[in-house]
């Protein structure tokens, strides 16, 4: 799957990454659309190692659920829109919007 990855400090690149297993508790999606918040910006024009390279950048999706985990309960397809919230690049300012 194609994904946007910080290669290194100040670069970004459009990469082939492995599609991810989900796991209990978790949905996968095809990401149709993707947004750039303040958090995205500011990792890329950092001179500093703000999150490991390598890491996929994007969390406020929209798109299609194509595999949900059996214990995932109240979720279908219907749902189109997402904002994932988690790993390092976790932001107070994203979370208080």
């Amino acid at each position: 799957m194609r994904a946007v990855q910080l290669k290194r400090v100040g670069e970004l690149v459009q990469a082939e990454v492995p599609k991810p297993n989900i796991a209990a508790g978790q949905a996968l999606l095809r990401v149709t659309a993707a947004g750039i918040c303040q958090t995205d910006v500011h990792i890329r024009r950092s001179t500093k190692q703000m999150i490991p390279d390598g890491t996929v950048l994007g969390h406020e999706i929209a798109g299609e659920i194509i595999d949900i985990a059996n214990d995932v309960q109240g979720v279908s397809s219907a749902i189109t829109s997402w904002f994932i919230r988690s790993g390092p690049a976790e932001s107070v300012v994203c979370v208080l919007g």
